[in-house]
C-alpha cells in the first residue's frame, strides 16, 4: 500500500503527458468568469496543433449546432461558449493521450470510453432534474478519469496490479483502487489535479448519501457526477456476482437521489451512452472500444440496461 506522500511524490516525479501545461492552462482560463475571450483565443493559438484539435471536434457532427463551419478559435467561443470550449479541450487532450503508444498495460482508449460515457451520463442526469450548469457537469466527470490516466503513465506496475485485482477478486475498481493504493480514485485524481493547478471547482467532492434528505443543487450535482461515473465503470467491468450487486446498489442511489423513476434513469442512461460513441468518432475513437460484455438472459438490472443500449445501437 502507498501513503498520499509517497503517490505524490512518484507522480511529481513523472512529466505527467496526460495533459500538456498549456493545455491545462486553457482549461483553468475557461472555468474562469473573468478570462475574456481574446486572452483565451490568444493562449490557444500559440498551439496550433491543438488549435487544429479543437476546431476539428468543434466542426464534428456532435457538437456543430449551425450550418457554417467554424474556422476560428475566437468564432468556436462566440458559437459555443467557455463551458463547452472546456469540454472539447479536455475531450482532445485526453484523446491525444489514450493514441499514444505507452508503455502500460492498461488500455486507455478504453479508459476514455468509460470517460466519455460518464461524462454524457453526468449531464443527462443534471438535466433530467434540471440541476443548475449542467453542461458543465461533463467536464467535472471527464476530470474523474484524471487519476486513472496520470496512474496509467507514472505508476504502470501499480494500475496493472489494481485491474488484476478487479479481475481476481470479481471486485469493483473503488474497492480494488483502495486495496492496492490505500485511496480512492476520487483522491488521486484530486492529487493530480492540484499538480496541474486546476480550479477547485471542476473536481466535485463525492457526496453523503446518507444525508440525501438534506441535500443542496450543489450536493446533487456532486451526486450526478459520482454516481455516474461509478455506473460508467459498473458498466465496462467484466461481470461478477459483487459487480451485479453493485449496479443494483447504484441504480438504486441514483432513484432515491435524484428523484428519478428507473425507468426514466434506463432510458437517460442508454441515450447518454450512444451520444458518448457519437463523440468518440469525432476523435477517432472506434465502436470497439465501447463494447460491453454480452448481457445473459437473466432479469438483473444491469442485463436489462446493456440490453437496451444494444438494442439501440442495433436500431441506429
Amino acid at each position: 500500500m502507498f501513503d498520499t506522500a509517497t503517490l505524490v511524490t512518484k507522480l511529481k516525479s513523472h512529466s505527467l503527458p496526460v495533459i500538456r501545461q498549456t493545455s491545462a492552462r486553457i482549461i483553468s482560463l475557461l472555468s474562469n468568469p473573468s478570462s475574456t475571450a481574446n486572452t483565451i483565443a490568444d493562449l490557444i493559438l500559440r498551439d496550433q496543433a491543438f488549435t487544429a484539435r479543437v476546431l476539428k471536434v468543434a466542426n464534428s457532427a456532435f457538437y456543430r449546432r449551425r450550418a457554417d463551419k467554424i474556422t476560428t478559435i475566437t468564432g468556436a467561443i462566440a458559437l459555443i461558449g467557455f463551458t463547452t470550449l472546456r469540454d472539447i479541450s479536455l475531450a482532445a487532450e485526453f484523446a491525444e493521450f489514450a493514441q499514444k503508444k505507452l508503455p502500460t498495460a492498461v488500455n486507455l482508449r478504453r479508459v476514455l470510453a468509460k470517460a466519455f460515457v460518464a461524462a454524457n451520463q453526468a449531464t443527462a442526469l443534471g438535466r433530467a432534474v434540471k440541476l443548475p450548469d449542467a453542461e458543465a457537469l461533463f467536464t467535472s466527470a471527464l476530470m474523474e478519469s484524471l487519476g486513472e490516466f496520470a496512474l496509467a503513465t507514472a505508476m504502470p506496475d501499480t494500475a496493472q496490479e489494481i485491474d488484476e485485482a478487479c479481475l481476481a477478486g470479481g471486485i469493483p475498481y473503488a474497492e480494488a483502487h483502495m486495496q492496492v493504493t490505500g485511496l480512492t480514485p476520487h483522491a488521486i485524481t484530486k492529487i493530480v489535479a492540484g499538480l496541474y493547478e486546476f480550479p477547485d471547482e471542476l473536481i466535485l467532492p463525492p457526496p453523503t448519501l446518507e444525508a440525501v434528505a438534506k441535500w443542496t443543487a450543489a450536493d446533487r450535482r456532486c451526486a450526478a457526477v459520482h454516481l455516474a461515473n461509478a455506473c460508467a465503470t459498473n458498466l465496462f467491468a467484466p461481470e461478477t456476482a459483487r459487480i451485479l450487486l453493485q449496479f443494483t446498489a447504484l441504480m438504486s442511489q441514483i432513484t432515491s437521489a435524484l428523484a428519478l423513476p428507473a425507468v426514466r434513469v434506463e432510458a437517460i442512461m442508454t441515450e447518454a451512452f450512444h451520444k458518448a460513441v457519437e463523440l468518440g468518432a469525432t476523435v477517432d475513437l472506434d465502436r470497439t472500444c465501447f463494447a460491453l460484455e454480452e448481457a445473459d438472459q437473466s432479469e438483473a438490472g444491469r442485463h436489462t440496461l446493456i440490453q437496451c443500449i444494444e438494442q439501440a445501437a442495433a436500431a441506429g
